[in-house]
Order: C-alpha cells, then structure tokens, then sequence
C-alpha cells in the first residue's frame, strides 16, 4: 500500500529565519537534493518521522549570527519553515519543521565574508579561503554580526524587514553596578538582572558555570564583585544576599 502523500500546504505556525547551504546548494547528511530559490522542500524520510531538533528535519535560526554557528558553506539563505515546527524560535538557537522553503539567497564571496568579520570585530588571515571564512565569521561580536548580514541581505534585495533600533544602554563597568547595587540587597538572579536593567549585561549570555562568578570576570575586577552572605548598610545588617563588594584600594604612604 502507498504511503500517502503529505500537502505542503502551510498549516499551523509559519516562521521565517535563516540557513546556511553548502557551495553547491546541495542538503546535507545524505540527502543530496539541490536546493533552489522559492521551491519548497519537504523533510527526507517516511511520513512518519516527526522533525526534531539535532535531529530529523529541516532547520533554521532566528538571528543570521545563530545560523552561522551551524553552517554548512557559504551560502546564505533567508527562508520560511513550517509543519510540526520543533525548538522555539524566540528562546532556542534554532529550530526545525517538514517544510522550509527558500525566500532569498546568496553566496557569500570572500571580500563579503572578511567585511562581515570586520563589521563584527572578529579575526581573519590574508590567506583564507572562502571555507575559513566561514568558519571564522562568529570570532567577533554576535549582535554586530547579526546587523551586518541584515544590511547586507537588504542591499542584495532580501525581503527581511530591518528590526527597530536598540535603545543605547550604559555600559557595564565597575561603577555603573556600585551605583547600582551598593544601596540594595538582591536575593536572587533575578533581581540581579533586574537591578542591571538599562545597562549592556545580557542575561541571556551563556555563561558556561556559576553566573555570579561570571558576572564578576566581566567587571574584571581583582576579586568577586558580587559577594554572597555579604550586606554592608552601615553595618546595620549582615544577612543573606547578593551584594557589590569591590575590593578597596590600597592608600599610598607619603
């Protein structure tokens, strides 16, 4: 008996982001089938495979950057995916469903590739190839990364709307968070976060290990500038909590 055919009919969420496709447009992990602008590919395998991320399915990322991280060439694409979509496209890396269709693309030459490192404050060497490039275009800064390829999709005639502008935050320095926190005590993660509202420190940063420690290599001061168990209001208190606890300098003998 014939297994039956699945429409392509777009049913359910439909979300646009970004992929990365080899030099010969051609999907990866077997698969083989040349990819081209505004055909509809449906996911490889019988119709009883349910897409999952890192797994079966046909993936993408919201931010440029996030696709970079898990290209496959040189090829950018700005596409729609839709059917079974699997991952959450506001929160996740990247996402996938059984049909992703190709909206605008281009392949990115050498001289655009280094632009792009240089745009984002990132590192390439005079005898690259299109393939290093590749590889190095997330040594910089994500978000310039992101802003550069979003310009450049435009001028190339890519349909993907410009976002707003971000509100300019403060910059997270050493006296920035004690005048933030040296007046409060903070019990939780959280409400560090939100007393750090309105200067550039990104909760949502990866900090591979404890987030205070994190926090406090950041600020590049000597020692932990957030200390736990530590609240000095005129002495007053000396419960728990997060608090600024910033080494003091050493006054000079005359």
């Amino acid at each position: 008996m014939a297994t039956k055919k699945r429409s392509k009919k777009k049913t359910g969420p439909v979300v646009k982001g970004w992929h990365f496709l080899p030099a010969d447009r051609c999907l990866k992990n077997g698969d083989g089938r040349l990819v081209k602008d505004g055909e509809t590919v449906e996911m490889h395998g019988n119709d009883f495979r349910t897409p999952t991320v890192c797994g079966p399915g046909l993936h993408a990322s919201s931010r440029p950057s996030q696709a970079a991280d898990y290209h496959c060439g040189p090829v950018l694409t700005y596409v729609e995916v839709w059917g079974d979509i699997d991952g959450d496209p506001k929160k996740d890396d990247k996402f996938c469903g059984r049909y992703r269709k190709i909206l605008w693309s281009r392949s990115l030459s050498a001289a655009e590739l280094k632009a792009l490192i240089k745009k984002s404050g990132g590192q390439s060497y005079g005898d690259d190839t299109v393939a290093d490039l590749v590889d190095y275009l997330t040594s910089g800064d994500h978000k310039k990364l992101d802003a550069a390829i979003i310009e450049l999709a435009i001028q190339h005639g890519c349909p993907v709307v410009m976002p707003p502008p971000q509100p300019v935050l403060k910059e997270l320095t050493d006296k920035a968070v004690y005048e933030v926190m040296s007046t409060r005590r903070v019990m939780s993660i959280q409400e560090i976060h939100e007393a750090l509202k309105g200067h550039d420190f990104d909760p949502n940063d990866d900090y591979n290990g404890d987030e205070i420690e994190a926090l406090s290599e950041r600020l590049n001061c000597c020692e932990r500038v957030l200390s736990v168990g530590y609240w000095d209001q005129n002495n007053k208190d000396n419960g728990d909590g997060y608090v600024l606890a910033v080494p003091q300098k050493k006054k000079r003998r005359r």
